[in-house]
């Protein structure tokens, strides 16, 4: 990183070759005429002197550019770009905006931190990331400069353009006063993290509840433990500081149930600057409405002293854990007045408390986008960058692995950053050998006073939430948490649960449903999400993970039982399966089968291969099979002396036969063995290692049956069985039953003679 520690007001962002000299025999280009200008502007706003980065050095070695660049971007308060067509084609000016769109928000004016002057036209672009920039950039207004540009420098004598650019000149002022007013706000809200990066959209929508919503409105910013929203709720208060004259003040809520009680503590912090009456020292609920009392005096002064700038004070209420402190009765306590904001962190679900939406505003935080992950992790590194691109891609299959958790990601990012000698991939493979619970396992006195939230480790804020739920909650969990964590189908959790707890589907006239409440709580704790119409909900990967470490086994050989029934009973029932449910089986037992073989759940789905191929399609039923196979081949290879398990190996040929004839892969192409078709001819399971003297026709009587519907058995008159690729002397085998009867395992030896 450069030693230059300058803090600058300005960074000009611009491609090199819009500063060429139009025409050539001019002193200088645009954007030097234009950094004059508007240095020369600014005396008439502020006798101090405006700091301008202003790059003009060319780039030698990247990574010393990068170092340099990024050390300025953080330390400036206002970006100004030079758009153009050139701009978008250069990577450095690409950079240079990604990274200040990512780190806006330290500049202490929300997301009014740049400004642009328009030079060429920029063609429209099909080039989604283009185009995604053009509109970040061009949402707010610009100044034209466009029709004078191919005149030159030259062309700033103009009055016309010294017009445009006067007003430009205001607009950097007005933006670089309030980045130096919000430096001086009072109030007890600590500074953002350094690493703070991304949450663009969050923190838009906390503006627009809290900064200009209704009057009266109390904002919840909710969600599952350790995805950051203390850190979002801070960063906003800073970002829009210059927007609370009256201060930011912050107090912890945790277990607290009584709101002016609560509001009453501000009078104890000293930045406050309140001495309470002894009456009010008594007197909790005195004492918070005293201290509302002294905030609408600071707001009524400060409205004084400047009456075209409305005052506002924003209150932060820190983990609200009980529900009762943001019931109705106790907001309505507060003054419904202009000058009071208050935003509440909670993992609670708001939606109980105000279901109409009147007295709370909500904001979602969930887990990192994948690129602002991967800047987390950057931001910790040595040099602030990845020394390689393999380092880059493996750090972005760790934020993959993680599904971008927030604690989770910043306890890999603080450790990469604190131990250098370990790549990225080598933490990789250790995630992939110890699991993802592991990450709690890297927070030790090293790493942990750099890792932002209050707990450092996300099994303790597991459990705590675990805590809220009833018996039937975490069985829930438990059985969701092995399932797909992209798929996890409601009416499957509802019988599972109620299998083991028959008070949830009991139901009362006038009583709620014990299962629609015990939903919204899972729900609303946010360990299960998705569209309440769907049929499916999601659980993040990190969580189910640390749920089956915790969870009673049983609940999975229940699960993988649950779902075999439920494929033979699919298999069995004459009418089309429900298209939800086959999608949950084809989705859950490659799922299941990956985690741990098991012989009845691969036989069962292995037979439901019929129905796939009735109601879904080849492509579906094959990848069943496929799947089935492999566990089915896997057991038979653990137990070659197991005759069962090479019939049910030879069955799993079978199927897998006659589908590849359905999808016209069958006979393989001159010159290729079955082996390219899918079908395995080698291992333990092979014929001359089988035990019983059938073995060698029941591996290769499915290819027998797959000619018989290819149409190539019997052979044609005057050749031999051996023309047609079968031993001499093998008897025709029959096909197998279609559908077997009773309890389906027999459906293994339903070969004929």
């Amino acid at each position: 990183m450069s030693l230059d520690q300058t803090e600058y007001e300005l960074f000009v962002s611009y491609a090199r070759k819009d500063n060429r000299p139009i025409p050539e025999t001019f002193p200088h280009g645009w954007v030097v005429a234009l950094k004059d200008f508007i240095l020369a502007d600014h005396r008439q706003y502020s006798p101090a002197p405006l700091r301008v980065f202003f790059d003009t050095d060319e780039i030698r070695d990247m990574d010393d550019w990068r170092n340099r660049i990024l050390g300025a971007l953080r330390r400036s308060k206002v970006m100004l770009i030079c758009l153009s067509p050139n701009y978008f084609a250069s990577q450095p000016c690409r950079w240079e905006w990604e990274e200040y769109q990512a780190r806006q928000h330290h500049k202490l004016m929300g997301s009014d931190s740049h400004a642009t002057v328009y030079f060429v036209e920029v063609p429209g672009t099909n080039e989604q990331e283009n185009a995604r920039r053009l509109d970040a950039l061009m949402e707010k207004n610009f100044t034209d400069l466009r029709p004078w540009f191919p005149a030159g420098a030259a062309a700033m004598q103009e009055e016309a353009v010294r017009q445009r650019l006067a007003v430009l000149g205001q607009s950097l002022w007005e933006r670089i006063d309030r980045a130096r007013r919000a430096l001086t706000v009072p109030g007890n809200v600590r500074g953002m993290t350094p690493y703070f990066v991304g949450r663009n959209r969050e923190l838009a929508d906390l503006h627009r509840l809290v900064g200009v919503g209704k009057i009266g409105l109390v904002t919840a910013v909710h969600g599952l433990g350790g995805q950051g929203k203390t850190e979002l709720a801070v960063a906003y208060a800073r970002s829009y500081a210059d927007s609370y004259n009256v201060g930011l003040w912050w107090l912890p809520a945790e277990g607290k149930k009584d709101l002016l009680p609560l509001l009453g503590e501000l009078a104890w912090v000293p930045e406050f600057g309140y001495t309470p009456s002894e009456a009010e020292r008594n007197d909790g609920e005195k004492l918070g409405r005293a201290v509302l009392l002294e905030l609408h005096r600071r707001a009524e002064a400060a409205r004084e002293r400047d009456p075209a700038k409305a005052p506002a004070a924003l209150i932060l209420l820190d983990n609200v854990s009980e529900p009762t402190l943001l019931a109705s009765t106790q907001l309505s306590r507060l003054r419904k007045a202009d000058w009071l904001r208050v935003i509440a962190t909670t993992r609670l679900d708001p939606r109980p408390l105000d279901p109409v939406g009147k007295a709370l505003g909500q904001v979602l935080v969930d887990s990192l986008d994948p690129d602002t992950a991967l800047w987390l992790i950057r931001e910790h590194l040595p040099g602030e960058s990845f020394r390689t691109p393999r380092d880059e891609a493996d750090a972005r299959e760790i934020v993959r692995e993680l599904g971008g958790f927030t604690l989770a990601v910043e306890q890999v990012a603080v450790f990469l950053g604190v131990n250098p000698e370990v790549t990225p991939g080598d933490y990789l493979a250790r995630l992939r050998a110890e699991g993802l619970p592991s990450t709690d396992a890297l927070v030790n006195a090293d790493t942990a006073g750099q890792i932002e939230h209050q707990q450092k480790q996300l099994r303790p804020i597991l459990e705590s939430m675990l805590a809220q739920l009833p018996a039937a909650g975490r069985t829930l969990l438990g059985f969701a948490s092995f399932l797909p964590p992209d798929l996890v189908p409601w009416p499957w959790l509802r019988e599972l649960t109620c299998q083991r707890h028959p008070e949830i589907a009991e139901t009362k006239p006038g009583y709620p449903d014990p299962w629609v409440t015990l939903r919204r709580q899972v729900e609303g704790l946010r360990f299960l999400t998705g569209s309440i119409e769907s049929e499916f909900a999601r659980m993040h990967r990190l969580i189910g993970a640390h749920l089956r470490d915790e969870i009673d086994e049983t609940l999975d050989s229940e699960l993988r039982a649950f779902v075999a029934r439920r494929s033979d009973q699919i298999y069995q029932e004459p009418y089309a399966p429900a298209e939800w449910e086959l999608s949950a089986i084809l989705v859950a037992v490659p799922h299941l089968l990956q985690a741990r073989a098991d012989r009845g759940l691969a036989i069962d789905a292995m037979f439901l291969s019929d129905k796939v191929l009735a109601y879904r399609d080849i492509p579906a039923a094959f990848a069943l099979l496929r799947t089935t196979r492999s566990t089915i081949e896997q057991l038979a290879q653990a137990d070659p002396t197991n005759a069962q398990m090479q019939r049910d190996l030879s069955i799993s040929f079978e199927r897998l036969g006659d589908v590849s004839v359905a999808a016209g892969t069958w006979p393989p192409p001159a010159g290729t063995s079955p082996t390219d078709s899918g079908f395995a001819t080698t291992g333990p399971g092979r014929p001359d290692q089988r035990p019983d003297a059938a073995g060698p026709v029941d591996l290769v009587r499915p290819l027998g049956g797959v000619s018989v519907a290819a149409g190539t058995w019997p052979p044609p008159a005057g050749t031999s069985p051996t023309d047609s690729g079968f031993v001499n002397n093998w008897p025709r085998p029959t096909r197998p039953t279609p559908r077997c009867s009773g309890t389906c395992r027999s459906r293994s030896t339903s070969w004929g003679t």
